[in-house]
């Protein structure tokens, strides 16, 4: 099958932290990103994990949104960043 969309997080004791969330661009509006972020944050959580960290640029509105509405708040700005390509 065609990989539409995946989730990259690490668990450390009790925190999880999200890395990324990837949908593909030709299966995006559809609700893929929500379904597999709440499929990963119910999978966590049955595994006791508690508390939950990601990174997002303030650009990416898209996935900021999606953030705001499983209840995740701005904690910090981080005003440098870098790309490893």
């Amino acid at each position: 099958g065609d990989l539409m969309a995946f989730c990259l997080m690490k668990r450390v004791g009790k925190q999880c932290t999200i890395f990324l969330i990837a949908v593909k661009p030709n299966y995006t509006k559809k609700g893929l990103g929500k379904a597999i972020l709440s499929f990963c944050l119910d999978n966590a959580m049955n595994k006791g994990l508690n508390t939950f960290t990601l990174h997002v640029q303030d650009t990416n509105k898209v996935a900021v949104h999606l953030y705001e509405k499983f209840g995740f708040v701005k904690q910090k700005l981080i005003k440098k960043s870098f790309t490893i390509i």
